[in-house]
Order: structure tokens, then sequence, then C-alpha cells
């Protein structure tokens, strides 16, 4: 189709066979790295001939360092932290790689670089979730409330037990899961795992257990409860009562109308000012109707930005994730395949 090759012409050309050398020599040079420290090198993820593109990666920990902040610009003599792609960078890349979700579900989260990856997610738009133990959370170094505060939702579970889980699903279509905390002291000393799949089987249980488990932990705010759903839903209410309430006023005082024009205004006392008066408050009350209805308006056109703000309109959201995700776990639904979720 005009300029552009097929799938099969791009895996047979030379600029594809010379980008999988390119990729065979990065690897052989972190092998050769690697050499008498002790540590596995990543795996640098190559997608076989024949466009298969399923993701099958498995991360092990510790690494030699941490990642240098300067990387490839670092200017500072014996620099101790690590200047080679490592596992961690691997996972971070990984997390990076997210377009629309991530949903988190980790029983500790203290390493920061992880943290700041979340919060480079939340900024360029992705819907980031994280589900995490609430005795973990209160320990120090622990980055979950500092996530919390910059607006990611956070549910905790409430159990005589800890939510043990060690797993994040990106867009619907991605997990990774392991043995991995996401901590300084599991990436640098504990013997640790992280798989990385796109397995549309494994990703459709995964999916559906984080929507399980944030069913059941997600404190809501809601219009029925106190704080700012219920101010919300009470001004709603408000206006719209005043609205009505105006507007029966200006009915029954427009109603009286022929009674103060026919006999009030023959009795002794009742002048022709008090009758426009009489009349001036029924136009009033209309005018006022016309106020609190299109303030009602105005909330209810407002309604979505509102409610997603304060946590309300996620209720349905993620109701309707929690269902298709049971589709995806009967197998009616490919992720792989379908749409956002």
């Amino acid at each position: 189709m005009g300029c552009f090759l097929s799938k099969e012409e791009v895996y047979h050309s030379d600029a594809y066979a010379a980008l999988q050398n390119q990729v065979r020599q990065l690897q052989q040079q972190l092998n050769v790295a690697y050499q008498g420290t002790g540590y596995a090198p990543p795996v640098v993820h190559q997608q076989a001939a024949g466009g298969s593109g399923k993701l099958s990666e498995v991360l092990f920990f510790p690494d030699p360092a941490m990642p240098c902040h300067y990387a490839g610009n670092c200017r500072r003599n014996n620099c101790t932290y690590a200047h080679q792609p490592t596992n961690l960078t691997r996972l971070l890349q990984f997390l990076g790689s997210a377009r629309s979700t991530i949903d988190v579900c980790v029983f500790t989260i203290t390493c920061d670089e992880i943290a700041e990856a979340l919060l480079a997610a939340q900024k360029r738009g992705v819907r980031v979730r994280i589900i995490s133990d609430n005795d973990q959370s209160k320990t120090q170094g622990s980055d979950v409330e500092r996530l919390r505060a910059a607006g990611i939702p956070v549910a905790l579970d409430a159990d005589q037990y800890h939510m043990h889980h060690k797993f994040a699903v990106l867009d619907s279509r991605m997990i990774a899961n392991g043995s991995f905390n996401w901590t300084r002291q599991a990436v640098l000393f504990n013997q640790e795992n992280v798989v990385l799949s796109d397995n549309p089987a494994l990703v459709a249980q995964f999916c559906r257990q984080f929507e399980i488990l944030w069913q059941k932990y997600y404190k809501r705010k809601s219009i029925a409860k106190t704080g700012a759903g219920f101010g919300y839903g009470f001004i709603v209410a408000w206006a719209f009562v005043m609205s009505f309430f105006n507007l029966l006023c200006g009915l029954i005082l427009e109603g009286f109308k022929s009674t103060v024009e026919t006999q009030l205004t023959t009795e002794a006392g009742w002048t022709s000012i008090m009758t426009g008066a009489y009349k001036a408050t029924y136009i009033f009350g209309y005018i006022v109707c016309v106020m609190f209805m299109l303030f009602f308006l105005t909330l209810l056109l407002m309604q979505g930005a509102v409610t997603k703000e304060i946590g309300i309109y996620d209720q349905m959201q993620q109701q309707k994730r929690f269902l298709e995700m049971n589709a995806l776990a009967a197998g009616t639904i490919n992720p792989l395949q379908s749409g956002p979720i």
C-alpha cells in the first residue's frame, strides 16, 4: 500500500536484520559488563521474526546499584550509581510505556524512583490507581501518602492480614508480577523477580482481581454521606427546591391578582401603589425562580467534572470496568484486540 512496507517485508528487510544485530551486540556488551559482579544482566527484549509481538520477560534482582539520574551525562568522578541499563531501569521503562491506565497492587512502595515514574505517568494523562497494605503505608519512607496527596486514588486494605500482592496492570494489556516489592532493599539486596507479560489470559485475570480488590477497599466519597459529595448534592437539591418554591409563590400570588384588583382596591387604605407592589412581588418570584433554575442547570452541566474531582463519577466507571474484566476473564473479550477500557 503506497510507500509503506508490510509487516512481513519489514521483518525480512536489511534494516530489520541490522537492528536485530545491534540488539544482540548490546546484549553481549551487557553480559561483559556484568561479568564478575555476581548479578545477572537485564535481558534486552527482542520481538521474534514473524511478529508475534508478545511480551515475555523476566527481571531478576538485585541490581548492582541504583541508576544514576544523570545517565550518560554524569560528570562525577567515581560515581557509585549505575550508568548501564539495569533491571530497575527496565521496570521504569515498562511503567513509562503506559498510555491510558496503570493499576498498581503492591504490598509496599518506598522506592522513590518508582514513585516518580507513577507521578510522571499521572502528569502525562495516564490514570493511576494504587492498592496497598494499610500497615505498610504508615511505615517510614512509604511513598503511598505522597502519591495520594498528588491526586492519585489509593485504596488500603483494612483487614487483619496483609494485602501482599506485587503486581501492576498497564492499559489492561500488560502486567508486571512477581516477588518484587517496590522498595530500594528489593532493588539492591533481595533475591527478587518480576515477570513482564502481555498474555491475554493472564492479563484478564489480573485485571479482574484488581477490580475485585478495588471494589472492596476503595473508600469512595458519596452524596449520601458527609464531606464534599454531600455538600455538592445539598446545593443541587437546594437550588431545585428554591426554584420550585419561588415558582409556586408566583403562581399563587398571580392567581389572586383579580381578587386584589376587584375587591381590595375598593377597601379603605389599599392604594394603587400597594397593587403595583403586589404585582411586582409575584413577578420578582418568577425572576428568582428562573435564576435558581439556571443555577440548578449549571450544576447539572458541571456534574461530570465536579463529581469526577470528588470521586463520585468514578463509581459508574469502575462498575463498568469491573463488568468488562469479568468478560475478559470469561474469554469473551480479547484485551489485545479491544480498545482502551
